[in-house]
């Protein structure tokens, strides 16, 4: 069993190929470092194709792509002998490879918590408390804070209902007629203006700050009333002329076409700020914004193909124009990046990712290039999109209101320019900007809990996360409990746990046997769901404690809200004899409950009660339970 266990986790060798590739590699030029190792030709992997002579301008130019060769009008290339056709935009992407682009040694090592010791002899772990716990991964995944293994299906059902995109609002050229925008007095002031700020760019993508000294100085003051500025290989807040300091060509003063920036980030940078402090001896540079969710809305109702091929096709991002810098995301990410890849609906959009000088390779497969080919089509019709006149917004910056975008929903561009222009700026993150949005625009007892319209001062809370139970039998017992006195719900779960009286299965009912106990909740199926009755216990003596701590009274405290969310899946596995494997999964959850004084019961007057007789099924079910909270 030790000898299987140490194979299923042995490090993964290189294949045979790559191993006598790297053996035998060439000698390290004088250029490179000596402790770095590249890889041998890496054409051979490549269509043979002859490749355009190098010029020595072309060699000694920087590494920008200064053309768009992968969304011209699609070539193909025969090659001889009878070998695949590519396409044209994929030879030249295969030229980059070709230049350099050789992947990092492979860092080859064992890492984990060891199981298993000398001569197959489990180890065991001694708690705290002083017990000997034999299976540590168990004891960690139980013990455990924070979220477990998240997989993409079960992520949708964990989107923050603050962050669904309701609270967007679409937008083309007719924006020009009154831009978002607030007051830099209003902004600095206090977190309201803050809060002011951040709705609009939530709602809009963009927005202008009028009335801000035109210095750097009041410009970063400014940006860090929403958070820290993000720190790149630019630097951290930027101050730049048209002089190539860095090689990018927001360094020059060529026209930029519509993009996202910081592509070649795992993490993208989320909101980026321009303020133009000067521009003399010249004109031009007008600012480029185009609405970049309202252009994927079009792109799905004129050409769903290639919005499922831009969505579903990760490709590779690259930022290597400078000396010393070589960045790329962790993984291949396509283009427009979903909450949900399973649902193919605009709702879910998350992020866009647009920088065709920052594009990698487009991998070619097995298919005759018909990957990339579709591909290449898809980006076309996007690019198209974007560059409709009546999707862009064109407007002259000018010095005293920087411009401030949300950069994975608004793609940025701008005209040619002359003279001396100096703008400065800075980046920051995504999740910095979504905390300070959600904390200045909604209290904090509505960003915590789904129940707002409780008063804090008469209620006593608690909440538990990833909760490792049964989220189906959890939210069933809860709803059982819901709108009882505190403590015939303890009660009640008390005598759950004892088999004394049973949770009814109302909405998750598969499966579930008849009980004789269901038959005070008017239904036939219910089970004892022992370990949910504990973790709700607990928290229900939580909020009682807080309660007491308050000075409510304790011994007249409602169950007012009490709800259930499912947290990630947790996957684990568990070893069966004959070397097989089995998952072993779990479904957690969220708990959340309010308790509040219970108020004056006043008796319903005769007339009142004759109605009952025109009650439904469901109706005198409800009557059946208040009854019962009541006794």
């Amino acid at each position: 069993m030790a000898m299987r266990l140490q194979r299923l986790f042995r490090a993964p060798r290189l294949p045979r190929r790559v191993t006598r590739r790297l053996v035998t590699t060439n000698a390290v030029s004088s250029s490179e470092s000596a402790d770095r190792i590249p890889l041998a030709n890496v054409s051979e992997t490549l269509p043979e194709v002859d490749p355009p002579a190098q010029t020595a301008e072309s060699e000694s130019a920087p590494p920008l792509r200064k053309e768009d060769p992968g969304l011209n009008q699609a070539k193909q290339t025969t090659k001889k002998q009878g070998v695949h056709r590519i396409l044209s935009e994929a030879y030249h992407d295969g030229l980059l490879l070709r230049k350099g682009e050789d992947p990092l040694d492979r860092l080859d090592e064992k890492l984990g918590i060891p199981t298993w010791g000398p001569w197959g002899v489990p180890i065991k772990m001694m708690t705290s408390k002083g017990s000997l716990v034999s299976n540590i991964w168990d004891w960690i995944v139980k013990h455990k804070k924070g979220p477990g293994m998240v997989t993409l299906k079960n992520q949708e059902k964990e989107v923050d209902p603050l962050l669904r995109p309701r609270r967007t609002q679409f937008w083309d050229s007719s924006i020009g007629h009154a831009p978002p925008s607030v007051k830099y007095e209003e902004v600095m002031a206090d977190d309201r203006g803050v809060g002011k700020w951040t709705a609009k760019i939530r709602k809009y993508g963009f927005c202008y700050v009028d009335g801000c000294p035109p210095t750097p100085e009041a410009t970063k003051e400014l940006l860090e009333r929403i958070a820290f500025i993000r720190v790149t290989h630019y630097g951290g807040f930027y101050d730049f002329t048209a002089d190539l300091t860095m090689k990018d060509t927001a360094y020059t003063n060529l026209a930029l076409p519509a993009h996202t920036d910081t592509t070649y980030f795992t993490d993208p940078a989320g909101l980026q700020m321009f303020h133009l402090l000067s521009h003399t001896d010249g004109d031009g540079g007008a600012s480029l914004l185009v609405d970049g969710f309202a252009a994927v809305k079009t792109l799905i109702k004129e050409s769903p193909f290639s919005y499922e091929v831009l969505y579903k096709t990760p490709i590779s991002w690259h930022a290597s124009g400078n000396e010393g810098i070589t960045i790329t995301p962790a993984k291949k990410m396509p283009v427009l990046s979903l909450q949900d890849l399973e649902d193919g609906e605009f709702r879910k959009m998350l992020q866009i990712r647009w920088n065709n000088n920052d594009r990698g390779v487009v991998a070619l497969k097995e298919d005759n290039g018909m990957g990339a080919r579709k591909w290449y089509k898809a980006a076309a019709k996007f690019n198209d999109i974007l560059n409709r006149k009546e999707k862009q917004y064109w407007a002259q910056m000018k010095p005293g209101s920087p411009l401030i975008f949300d950069n994975w929903r608004v793609l940025h561009g701008r005209s040619a320019f002359t003279g001396k222009r100096r703008v400065c700026g800075g980046y920051i993150n995504h999740d910095d900007y979504i905390s300070r949005w959600r904390n200045t625009n909604f209290t904090r007892e509505k960003v915590r809990y789904a129940a707002t319209e409780i008063h804090p001062a008469k209620s006593a809370r608690a909440r538990g996360a990833y909760l490792r139970v049964s989220f189906k039998n959890t939210r069933e017992t809860a709803q059982a409990i819901n709108g009882w006195k505190l403590q015939r719900a303890i009660k009640f779960l008390e005598n759950v746990q004892e088999h004394k009286e049973a949770v009814p299965m109302r909405r998750y009912a598969g499966g579930t046997g008849r009980a004789s106990q269901g038959k005070q909740f008017g239904v036939s199926r219910a089970r004892w769901p022992v370990k949910s009755a504990e973790f709700l216990l607990g928290l229900l003596k939580n909020a009682e404690a807080n309660a007491d701590t308050k000075g409510l009274d304790t011994g007249n405290l409602v169950v007012k809200h009490i709800q259930v969310n499912q947290a990630p899946k947790q996957r684990r596995r568990t070893y069966r004899a004959h070397g097989r494997i089995n998952p072993y999964m779990s479904n957690p959850c969220h708990i959340e409950l309010i308790l509040t004084e219970g108020e004056e019961v006043v008796a319903k007057s005769s007339a009142v009660e004759g109605r009952d007789a025109h009650l439904t099924s469901r109706q005198r079910g409800v009557r059946t339970r208040k009854a019962i909270t009541a006794a």
